[in-house]
């Protein structure tokens, strides 16, 4: 099958799920026989960080307008050269340009979330994001033959803010290479590489620094669950906006012995993050599409505490629900003390195996199935 991928960039020059998402996914599918390539925004690095996988058409700090003209010349001629089987859009912003390229051809749309809704929570102005969602969102998901999305939380997204036919979507759920994270080190290995203490409980969270990820909870969460256990760590990892008020945040409760902001954490080493700690801490409060730091952690052999949000129950209620915490600072100070005193916390063995089921050889023939709906002969 010849697939053309459209995305935002490629994970190596640019993090994020959505690039992670889509650079994985291709890759998987190279590697499964397919011809597979990817238009993305980025420096010419692209190409060699894809094996040649992937073809920059912008410099994403470009102006936008030339973007756009770039994304819909890209995609113009791969039609025309490469005449992919399907093309894939994952980033409305840059697909929008092609709609009218494609509207004869097999075609779908990725949802990795709402734009205008992240954007808005993120402090976006309001008329910036009406155009956002209703000029460049709704019409390529309703328009999209199929509408691939990673959770049932965000099909009721599709359907209910960008009102999708429900016949149209499709809940396939993120894809991960589970190897490396099978591969982490033990324990106490981890925290020596990494340079952690031995002996203090340690919580892992791996997020952006946004506001809709509830850092602000986990650090309120911190000072309570202290009281119990003085010692506690933890290491969060990201880097965003709030980064410099977060810091602030934790200076002024006291707990800069308690927390540490680590900074941007190169992916080679999150496996060993994960496996250093005690538990990862997913406190999310909005908007959670799917959680690949989920599946990660759990392949790494460590369980996570998370919020009921989103698409998180998702995951885990089936397999660790005394672990889901109500997005707020009393709840989520109270799962991770009963989770740090051992109650039904799962076995590292038990984690790897739940996380295989996100594995691309698991997720990469349901979105062979979705292109066969699409129109794919």
């Amino acid at each position: 099958m010849k697939l053309l991928h459209v995305g935002m960039g490629w994970f190596g020059e640019e993090v994020g799920g959505l690039t992670r998402f889509m650079s994985q996914a291709v890759s998987a599918q190279h590697a499964a026989g397919n011809q597979a390539r990817a238009l993305v925004t980025g420096s010419e690095k692209v190409v060699e960080l894809s094996a040649g996988l992937a073809k920059p058409f912008a410099d994403p700090r470009s102006p936008l307008l030339s973007r756009l003209a770039a994304s819909r010349g890209a995609v113009s001629t791969a039609l025309a050269e490469f005449n992919p089987d399907i093309v894939s859009f994952h980033f409305a912003l840059y697909g929008r340009p092609s709609l009218g390229l494609v509207r004869d051809r097999p075609w779908v749309m990725h949802f990795h979330g709402p734009w205008a809704l992240e954007s808005r929570a993120e402090g976006a102005g309001r008329v910036a994001s009406w155009v956002a969602r209703n000029i460049v969102e709704a019409p390529l998901y309703r328009s999209a033959p199929r509408a691939i999305t990673l959770s049932k939380a965000f099909a009721r997204i599709l359907e209910e803010e960008y009102r999708v036919d429900p016949s149209r979507i499709r809940v396939v759920p993120g894809g991960f290479d589970p190897d490396p994270f099978l591969r982490a080190p033990d324990k106490q290995a981890a925290r020596v590489r990494l340079g952690l203490p031995a002996d203090r409980p340690i919580l892992v969270c791996v997020r952006r620094l946004a506001a809709r990820m509830g850092l602000e909870n986990l650090v309120d969460a911190v000072g309570i669950l202290r009281r119990k256990y003085p010692d506690v760590l933890v290491a969060i990892a990201g880097k965003g906006p709030i980064g410099a008020a977060l810091a602030a945040r934790i200076e002024a409760s006291g707990l800069s012995n308690n927390i540490r902001l680590l900074g941007f954490v190169p992916d080679l080493d999150l496996p060993a993050l994960y496996a250093a700690g005690d538990l990862s801490v997913v406190p999310t409060v909005a908007l959670e599409g799917f959680g690949l730091v989920v599946a990660e952690s759990l392949a790494s052999g460590t369980p996570v505490v998370a919020t009921r949000v989103g698409a998180l129950p998702e995951l885990l209620s089936n397999f660790s629900p005394d672990l889901l915490a109500d997005p707020n600072t009393e709840s989520l100070a109270e799962v991770l003390a009963g989770a740090l005193a051992g109650g039904s916390t799962p076995s590292a063995e038990q984690c790897r195996v739940h996380a295989l089921g996100w594995s691309w050889a698991c997720v990469l023939p349901k979105l062979e199935q979705v292109y066969l709906e699409a129109g794919v002969s």
